[in-house]
């Protein structure tokens, strides 16, 4: 009896979860994905965040940049705008401007980096791990 009443508490538990990161997905315009879904939860918590945001670059999934790009304007910094400036996504590298112009910063064009057609050394890549 009480492995069952656990079960339904758990069952209720992940369902709210579920339903909570349905609506954070529908906030960014995003159709339901369960890779998308995790990165939505698991970016929420401080712990390993960064981590978080390059796997969700690193793996590249299209229509994930949305939800990239709000997580950046809610927990980002200087460091993660340039990661997505660099990483060659376009809509990331939106993102990034974006998030740079919203706190002060000038964006200034380098000799490597999206649009130039030469690929910036170290950081992360859109798609490629």
């Amino acid at each position: 009896m009480k492995l069952q009443e656990k079960t339904e508490s758990n069952f209720r538990s992940r369902k709210a979860e579920r339903d909570t990161t349905e609506s954070s997905l529908q906030e960014a315009g995003l159709e339901s994905n369960s890779a998308i879904d995790s990165l939505v939860r698991r970016v929420r918590h401080r712990q390993n965040r960064l981590q978080v945001l390059f796997l969700g670059i690193k793996l590249g999934i299209p229509g994930s940049e949305k939800a990239l790009n709000n997580a950046l304007f809610r927990y980002g910094d200087e460091y993660m705008a340039l990661d997505y400036l660099n990483c060659g996504s376009p809509e990331l590298d939106k993102g990034g401007r974006h998030w740079a112009y919203a706190h002060g910063y000038r964006v200034t064009s380098s000799k490597c980096g999206f649009g130039t057609g030469v690929e910036c050394p170290g950081g992360v890549k859109w798609g490629q791990f």
